[in-house]
């Protein structure tokens, strides 16, 4: 049986955090969140899904594919309910969207638990994960770039590696004019070259 907890997940800064349950599942190091029903109608009334809709019938909230563009031909993404202790709970975008823990904060006396959490801080892992999110319409999954980037974010990486990396999307941002934020430029530069932006 899973067990739930309450959260709040976002899309990187693209809406407010919105209320959810997670269960410490991830994929490719993305949160798998589950919504209640009451929670999922919430979630539709942000402009970032208003596409998305609630099926009856189905029992389900269903999405069009986002991932193969006006082209696709296999359909729907569907998030059928599932029942916990007599509640149910819908997995939108679980295993497919990059939601990530929102609104929450460390408590001073635990071990931090992001992969490069020492010397360069937790601001380099969530830089990392802002520059996929940007990276993912204009570069396929399989561009050497972007793929260094996903493998980064399933395995622990030294600091080197990840300086490397940083260099590695800002070379993708000049080539394929990727639109990122002033302040990502300014740290993701420092962090290249061997600052540390996010020191605390």
């Amino acid at each position: 049986m899973l067990e739930l907890r309450a959260a709040k997940v976002a899309i990187e800064d693209d809406h407010s955090p919105l209320d959810c349950f997670v269960t410490g599942q991830s994929w490719n190091g993305w949160e798998c969140p589950y919504f209640t029903k009451e929670q999922g109608d919430a979630l539709l009334k942000v402009s970032s899904f208003d596409n998305g809709r609630y099926d009856a019938e189905q029992d389900a909230f269903v999405f069009p594919c986002g991932s193969c563009g006006d082209e696709c031909d296999c359909g729907p993404e569907v998030y059928e309910a599932i029942e916990v202790e007599g509640v149910k709970y819908y997995g939108i975008g679980a295993g497919m969207w990059i939601w990530s823990l929102a609104g929450e904060e460390d408590d001073e006396d635990e071990e931090p638990t992001d992969p490069w959490a020492g010397d360069f801080s937790r601001g380099a892992w969530h830089a990392l994960r802002a520059f996929i999110s940007r990276m993912w319409g204009p570069l396929d999954p399989s561009h050497p770039v972007l793929h260094r980037v996903f493998l980064a974010a399933d395995h622990e990486e030294d600091e080197p590696t990840l300086r490397r990396l940083f260099a590695d999307c800002l070379f993708a941002v000049r080539e394929y004019g990727i639109t990122i934020s002033d302040q990502l430029r300014t740290d993701t530069t420092l962090a290249a070259a061997g600052g540390n932006p996010w020191a605390v």
